[in-house]
């Protein structure tokens, strides 16, 4: 028998089945994507008025959506309407358990094959195990598929399987579903680094986390033209340990990710692809930071302008300085005309094309690549010492000295500490001297020492 929690799970289940994301579904049910998210988690239960707009968004027939409504509120005593687990209720013909993978074959009449992928956490989950309140389930090492791309136009007569996804399963077994306080699971490294923290499944029984094996992705400045810095790089391959925080208590476990066996690249030519990768990455980091702090600047100048009086003397001043700074920022930036059509390149463009085509390949960077990205590396580098002289306390003490006589408030640069706290307010995409540009060091400061000693 089905107990009410089984909703959030059978919600996702429909939802992924339909292919659509949570904002989607709440934009259909017409309610918020956090409450989609609360939904599935089983942390709430729909209103009436709140589930009627899921079953019409759902697809669920007029016929059942009374049955939907009391599923959604109170729970089911029998199978729930539709398909909760992805496999429809066709006769299944055969079994089979595939010998290298270790994955479960179903074959059905008349609908294809499903696969269950990797049954091993089910074969460790033990009598012992089921009796824990808490057991952390092994599985099988996840493999890190070659980059590539299919870009095809099926018809509508065409089918084709979904592929695993390119994450690597952290699998642990729950008795009682997880109600009040914190549940997350966090990765760290070889060197005990936390690298990602994951929010963890608070059901009932087999929980599984899917951790991506990539940093966020990379921030880059704001511009007018399209970056080609889509996704974060490659975590390297090797055994992590997993931490699963459930309130006060701490459960440990490992998750090892291995090389795809198509590849053929020698380790250390994957581990140059890595290290270029990450320290590209970082430098996105820092040019963001730069170009952040030189239009926060610029604005605080025109305000300052706007504020002691646009015509007077020191008006025409801070003006000058803003366009001073301004002009600076389009030596970093595409902003010409043209919007992403114009085909202008500045350092952000330059740095965020070398990032994607070295990310994006699994061997060994170009000597070309190399020195493309020792030649960036310099201009990023004196970019930052020309900003530091244009935001001198030389340069900014008389246009505060006026400000103070008009008890304004005083021209300041962007800190750090300031930006970063700002990145994490606003979310997504990595900062340069935050958690993930930390990790970013460490990761490539750890690299760099093992690929010394290969």
């Amino acid at each position: 028998m089905l107990d009410s929690p089984l909703f959030g799970r059978w919600l996702y289940c429909r939802r992924r089945a339909l292919d659509l994301t949570q904002r989607q579904l709440a934009a259909l049910a017409g309610c918020s994507v956090a409450t989609i998210r609360k939904l599935e988690s089983d942390e709430r239960r729909p209103s009436v008025r709140m589930a009627e707009g899921l079953a019409r968004a759902l697809g669920i027939a007029e016929d059942e959506a009374g049955a939907f409504v009391r599923f959604a509120r109170e729970g089911w005593a029998e199978a729930p309407p539709g398909p909760a687990t992805g496999l429809p209720e066709v006769p299944v013909r055969d079994l089979a358990i595939q010998p290298r993978s270790g994955d479960l074959l179903i074959a059905t009449h008349g609908r294809g094959i499903y696969i269950l992928d990797d049954l091993t956490p089910l074969r460790h989950l033990t009598g012992a195990n089921l009796e824990s309140k808490v057991a952390m389930l092994p599985s099988r090492p996840a493999v890190m598929v070659l980059n590539n791309e299919l870009q095809d136009f099926p018809g509508d007569a065409e089918f084709v399987g979904q592929n695993p996804p390119e994450a690597a399963p952290i699998v642990y077994y729950l008795k009682k579903r997880h109600i009040f306080g914190d549940l997350r699971v966090e990765i760290y490294d070889a060197q005990g680094k936390k690298i990602s923290t994951l929010p963890g499944g608070r059901r009932r029984g087999i929980n599984r986390v899917e951790w991506p094996m990539r940093m966020a992705p990379p921030k880059v400045p704001p511009a007018n033209s399209l970056a080609a810095a889509f996704v974060g790089p490659r975590v390297p391959e090797g055994t992590y340990t997993v931490k699963l925080i459930k309130g006060s208590k701490t459960y440990t476990s490992t998750v090892t990710l291995v090389p795809d066996p198509r590849n053929d690249h020698s380790a250390a030519d994957r581990k140059l692809q890595q290290t270029t990768t990450l320290a590209l990455y970082h430098d996105l980091g820092r040019l963001t930071y730069l170009v952040d702090a030189v239009i926060d600047l610029r604005d605080q100048a025109r305000a300052s302008a706007k504020e002691v009086g646009a015509k007077s003397r020191w008006g025409k001043r801070l003006n000058g300085y803003a366009d001073e700074l301004d002009a600076f920022r389009k030596t970093l930036v595409a902003s010409g005309p043209g919007g992403m059509l114009s085909g202008e390149e500045q350092l952000r463009e330059e740095l965020a094309n070398l990032y994607g085509s070295v990310s994006s390949y699994d061997g060994k960077p170009s000597d070309s690549q190399l020195a493309r990205q020792k030649d960036l590396e310099g201009k990023l580098a004196s970019a930052e010492k020309r900003f530091a002289a244009l935001s001198s306390s030389s340069r900014l003490a008389p246009f505060n000295r006026v400000l103070e006589g008009h008890k304004k408030k005083a021209l300041t640069v962007l800190s750090h500490q300031a930006w970063e706290k700002k990145q994490k307010e606003q979310g997504g995409g990595s900062v340069a001297l935050g958690e993930d540009g930390e990790n970013a060091g460490a990761l490539l400061e750890g690299m760099t020492t093992a690929l010394g000693g290969l």
